[in-house]
């Protein structure tokens, strides 16, 4: 990491520390063991949060966004795809809209994640069903 990656990280937390948003813990999380869903909603807001953060200083990511992948439709090169990660991150400046929904393509989609309920759920097998969704994503 490079120095002035460093003091970008630094200045995010000290905003999320004076937002209130973190005091040595993430503040309004769900505690371990919660059921998944309820983390899916503190992490876009912060994620999205930081990247807010990040455009005041870079503006490299103006048109990117964490979103939940079941609000909206993803399609891989031949279908729409049934089998969704809990979240990702978008390129939003090429999101079709059918039907007034949005539509993203799996070419905006920059990062596919999934979120546990505690660090022991976070093993092999959260790699390997990540893999399955990224491979059905982009198939």
């Amino acid at each position: 990491m490079s120095q002035s990656q460093a003091l970008v990280i630094d200045e995010i937390m000290e905003k999320c520390k004076q937002e209130e948003k973190w005091n040595n813990e993430w503040i309004g999380w769900p505690k371990d063991g919660s059921l998944e869903t309820q983390f899916y909603q503190p992490v876009l807001v912060l994620v999205n949060y930081v990247i807010q953060q990040c455009n005041r200083t870079s503006g490299k990511f103006a048109r990117t966004a964490v979103v939940h992948a079941n609000c909206c439709p993803i399609q891989n090169r031949i279908c729409a795809v049934a089998r969704k990660p809990d979240i990702v991150l978008v390129d939003c400046s090429n999101v079709q809209r059918r039907e007034g929904e949005p539509v993203v393509h799996w070419s905006d989609i920059h990062v596919v994640g999934e979120i546990k309920r505690t660090d022991k759920n976070d093993n092999v097998n959260t790699d390997l069903e990540l893999a399955g969704y990224v491979r059905e994503i982009f198939k």
